[in-house]
């Protein structure tokens, strides 16, 4: 900790002492949660156009291209990018959590992590517009001890704490019409604000490998990443006990998983209208072992890439629709697992299902306005699998905790989430959201059944389209709220609140969630 504490006070010293200008390469990577990019989308709707992409993470020449319709400026043959924010806050909070074990809860992680930290220090290089190398380092307000009701500010011991850094370090490759992007980063597919049903948009990151290739009216997207392999005793035991079934049904002799789970994306998406798109995709998740080159390869179908207790699949159809000016239709269907009347797989039906709508505009005074309501709906089953490396999570190592993040809808299956976003915002950095939200969760989880010592999908009986057992109900809210002032600094406050009733599934079980975050920044 003290090693690290003085790495960041070295490399924030470094950074102050050097002065370089920001570069717009065309090979960096721009998120759809940037001002930037979130402009430039509600311009297209307010056109009635659609985006041609729902990646939530591309490169500049991608976002030039396709949805500010111009050409990437030429930078000069060497460009550098060097950034440090310090961004000192206070924290209060109370937490239905009293200690987290060796996990940390994936529903609290989407909240801290969407928190500031206390100070960031980033660096990239770029050689012309076909490539760009980044890194950053962080210190995160402490997350480490947010159970039951507490209160943090700089002068606070623990307040302090390195984050699992780096959150982002990437290089990447582009041209015109494709890019390649290597290295760990935020990313999701999808354009719902609740969660997305086929690629995760609130996990903190992905360690992977991306290629885009694409016209204004076709793109065709492939992802590798990887998830730590590390499986407790448990898990371990379980994992060699199922996944040492062959294709006949009977027990392997001396069988071993390999400590290796890999998912594999690949996805096309259809613009034949100026207002309407089509996407569909395919995953495989493939653990205990090395993936073989059928589920790898890029262009085959990975429906038929079978591979019996090693890999788990899932598809999916989405489309956006711009009936009128500014309004936005939006709609997702996952497909877990199918099962139809002549099969002989006993596993059960899972589906995911996602609908949405934004209205959006400018006014007068350039505010850029956008409200959405939307519902999803997860299966019992969908997800989840009789062992842990083919089960749709990555498993993120951390200094202090594991953290098992959904690859599919945020908070897993075995739910219905609804709820309203309002967004207002100004090019300058100004920012005021707000988000109401219900979820209803049932008893099936990410992860082993403590009763049991197995995993939830091993007491599969039939299709179940609604959260089972005793219903765990989150109701929240949560404000955010940015002013930029004097060109560098910044003030930012965010209210999360929730009432959580039968809090994991334990009837009676009321519990009380807040966390309040209130701090000032300054670039440097």
């Amino acid at each position: 900790m003290l090693f690290n504490k003085y790495l960041a006070a070295s490399a924030a010293a470094i950074l102050v002492s050097i002065y370089a200008a920001a570069a717009q390469n065309a090979s960096a990577l721009i998120s759809k949660s940037s001002i930037e990019y979130k402009s430039t989308e509600i311009s297209l709707i307010s056109d009635g156009e659609v985006s041609l992409t729902n990646l939530q993470t591309v490169t500049r020449y991608e976002f030039t291209y396709l949805l500010q319709k111009s050409e990437a400026p030429d930078p000069e043959t060497v460009t550098t990018d060097l950034n440090l924010k310090v961004m000192p806050s206070v924290i209060a909070f109370r937490t239905p959590y009293s200690e987290y074990d060796k996990f940390f809860p994936a529903d609290l992680l989407y909240t801290v992590y969407d928190l500031p930290p206390f100070a960031e220090a980033s660096a990239g290089m770029g050689l012309g517009n076909w490539f760009f190398i980044s890194s950053n380092y962080y210190v995160k307000n402490s997350k480490g001890e947010l159970t039951g009701p507490g209160f943090y500010s700089p002068a606070s011991s623990g307040y302090y704490e390195a984050g699992e850094a780096p959150s982002e370090a990437y290089l990447s490759f582009a041209m015109k019409h494709a890019s390649l992007s290597v290295g760990r980063f935020k990313t999701g597919i999808g354009e719902g604000f609740l969660g997305n049903t086929f690629l995760n948009g609130k996990a903190p990151w992905y360690d992977q490998m991306q290629f885009s290739i694409y016209t204004d009216k076709i793109k065709f997207f492939y992802m590798i990443g990887g998830s730590n392999s590390h499986l407790t005793e448990e898990e371990f035991n379980l994992q060699n006990q199922v996944g040492g079934i062959d294709n006949n049904y009977y027990p392997t002799e001396e069988y071993k998983a390999e400590h290796m789970k890999t998912f594999i994306y690949h996805r096309l998406e259809w613009k034949p209208f100026r207002n309407f798109k089509l996407g569909f995709g395919e995953m495989n998740v493939v653990g205990g072992k090395f993936p073989e080159f059928n589920e790898l390869n890029p262009v085959t179908f990975y429906h038929n890439t079978y591979d019996v207790n090693h890999r788990e699949y899932m598809c999916m159809l989405d489309l956006n629709y711009v009936p009128v000016r500014g309004l936005l239709i939006y709609s997702e269907f996952v497909i877990n697992e199918l099962k139809l009347s002549n099969e002989r797989s006993a596993e059960p039906t899972a589906l995911a299902q996602q609908l949405g709508i934004k209205y959006v505009f400018t006014a007068s005074s350039g505010l850029k306005h956008s409200a959405a309501i939307e519902a999803a709906h997860v299966d019992s089953w969908t997800y989840i699998d009789y062992v842990p490396y083919t089960s749709m999570y990555q498993r993120i190592a951390g200094q202090t905790y594991y953290y098992d993040v959904p690859l599919g809808y945020a908070y897993g299956g075995d739910l219905i989430h609804y709820g309203l976003k309002y967004e207002v915002f100004a090019e300058s950095g100004f920012s005021f959201s707000v988000e109401v939200n219900q979820l209803l969760k049932g008893e099936k989880r990410m992860g082993l059944d403590e009763e049991t010592g197995k995993t939830y999908y091993d007491g599969t009986a039939g299709y179940r389209g609604f959260p089972t057992g005793t219903i765990e109900r989150t109701s929240s809210v949560k404000t955010k709220l940015n002013i930029p002032f004097y060109t560098r600094y910044t003030f930012q406050t965010s209210v999360y609140y929730s009432y959580i009733e039968n809090f994991l599934n334990e009837q009676g079980n009321d519990q009380h969630e807040i966390i309040s975050y209130c701090g000032v920044g300054v670039e440097i």
